[in-house]
């Protein structure tokens, strides 16, 4: 079964309830949080945060902050910026920003 959010309440009631496909379709002012070993797309132009060993499908011009061990893969014109040992694959004209940790 397929769910598409677009609040952080409605992401975490997902995830809660062990929805099997998860899609994050929120404004391009709101930031979501995913943590844990979740698994979410981010269609349109979300915002995601993806934290400890979370999974993110980023399409469209979506955006995604990576950190932790968290599993990005970039597709169409999404920008992910990647942190300490999070994983980027990057395709199509997708950009991947490496951040060092200061």
């Amino acid at each position: 079964m397929t769910t598409t959010v677009t609040t952080q309440d409605e992401l975490d009631a997902a995830i809660e309830a062990g929805e099997g496909r998860i899609i994050i379709d929120s404004p391009a002012d709101f930031w979501l949080k995913v943590r844990g070993s979740s698994s979410v797309v981010a269609r349109g132009s979300s915002h995601v945060e993806a934290r400890g060993s979370s999974s993110v499908v980023a399409r469209d011009t979506s955006r995604v902050e990576a950190s932790e061990s968290s599993r990005v893969e970039a597709w169409e014109s999404s920008r992910v910026e990647a942190w300490e040992s999070s994983h980027v694959e990057a395709r199509e004209s997708s950009s991947v920003d490496r951040k060092s940790v200061v």
